[in-house]
């Protein structure tokens, strides 16, 4: 059962503290691959986005009036936000910026689409249009516009 147990870390070997230095440097290196290979693809940049997001940065909802456990619960969520961020922005700020932007133009476009389906809802309540129901006539004879009718064919 000892066997199990890892060496403690012993702070005045230099090559403990050399290995140890170069194990978290390698290890940052590879998180920051994998963030950049995440952040490479569209759906990537959405999810990271979205995780951002659930972390409460960049919102007020974080601070629940009138219930501190709730306010100290997003608060922590916010701290490990703003350290998923600071390793995103690490890994690549191009690749973050361009999340940015593809969000507010994602936001955008579903605004749209939400007005053109509330438009759409609120003829549909209100029924057809009157211009819509009268048939096209032409002018009657005599003022401008007025074709005679075609002769029959023979």
């Amino acid at each position: 059962m000892a066997e199990d147990l890892p060496e403690p870390f012993d702070a005045s070997d230099a090559v403990a503290v050399n290995n140890a230095t170069r194990d978290a440097e390698r290890i940052k290196r590879e998180d920051a691959d994998v963030i950049r290979a995440i952040m490479h693809t569209k759906k990537g940049r959405a999810f990271m986005i979205r995780q951002l997001d659930r972390c409460y940065i960049n919102s007020p909802a974080k601070f629940v009036i009138g219930q501190p456990e709730a306010t100290a619960h997003n608060l922590g969520r916010e701290s490990y936000g703003l350290e998923l961020l600071q390793e995103v922005m690490a890994a690549s700020v191009d690749l973050y910026m361009t999340a940015i932007k593809e969000r507010a133009e994602e936001e955008a476009r579903r605004n749209a689409v939400r007005r053109e389906e509330r438009k759409r809802r609120d003829e549909a309540e209100r029924g057809p249009r009157a211009e819509d129901q009268v048939a096209h006539l032409n002018p009657p004879q005599g003022f401008p516009g007025h074709q005679p009718p075609m002769p029959p064919k023979k």
